[in-house]
C-alpha cells in the first residue's frame, strides 16, 4: 500500500485484491442527509428560523408538520440464487454492492475479489417501509430514512412556501365573508 501526501489512502498497483470484507476501511464514511435524524435537525433549525420570522403564518405552516420513516436503508444479504434473482429481478429496487454511505475510490472498488462461486454478494439500497421486501428476512435495516419526494404531503407539486401562502389567502378570504 502507498499512502498520498493527502488524507487519502491509495491502493497500490501492486496490490491485487482487497479482502471483500475489509475494503470498507478504505472508504470515507458519510453523513447521510436522508436519514430521520438529519431530517428532523433540519425541520427543528427550519422551524427556529421560522419564529424569527415576522410572519406568524409561516411558523403555523410547521406546526404539524413531521417527519417519519418512509424509506429504509437496508444491507441486503442473499443467502442462496433464488433470493439473488428475486432481487435482481426486482425492477423498482435499485441495489448496489457496496454501502452507499461511504465514498470508495474506482480503485478500491475494482481491487475487491471476486466471489467463490458458493458466495453471494451484500447488497446495499433504499426500499420503502411498505414494500414486499420490507417484509423479508434476508436484509438487516441499518437506517432508517426519510425522502421527502417519496411523502404524500408534498404530492400536489407545491412548496411549504406555496402552501404557507395558500394557508394565507384562505384565511384571509374567511376574514373578508
Amino acid at each position: 500500500m502507498i499512502v498520498s501526501c493527502s488524507d487519502n489512502t491509495e491502493i497500490s498497483d501492486a496490490a491485487t485484491s482487497i479482502n471483500r470484507k475489509e475494503y470498507i476501511k478504505y472508504g470515507k464514511k458519510l453523513e447521510n442527509p436522508y436519514a430521520v435524524k438529519n431530517m428532523r435537525k433540519a425541520l427543528i433549525s427550519l422551524k427556529e428560523k421560522s419564529k424569527s420570522a415576522t410572519n406568524r403564518e409561516s411558523v403555523d405552516s410547521f406546526a404539524d408538520f413531521v417527519i417519519d420513516p418512509n424509506y429504509l436503508y437496508v444491507e441486503i444479504a442473499p443467502t442462496s440464487a433464488a433470493q439473488e434473482a428475486e432481487i435482481k429481478q426486482d425492477s423498482s429496487l435499485i441495489v448496489f454492492d457496496y454501502p452507499l454511505d461511504y465514498e470508495f475510490t474506482d480503485q478500491v472498488l475494482d481491487s475487491r475479489p471476486q466471489l467463490a462461486p458458493n458466495e453471494f454478494p451484500v447488497y446495499y439500497s433504499a426500499i420503502k417501509i411498505d414494500s414486499e421486501l420490507a417484509s423479508e428476512s434476508y436484509y438487516q435495516t441499518l437506517e432508517q430514512l426519510y425522502i421527502p419526494e417519496e411523502d404524500p404531503y408534498f404530492d400536489d407539486g407545491s412548496t411549504i412556501q406555496n402552501r404557507v401562502d395558500k394557508k394565507i389567502i384562505q384565511k384571509r378570504q374567511l376574514f373578508l365573508d
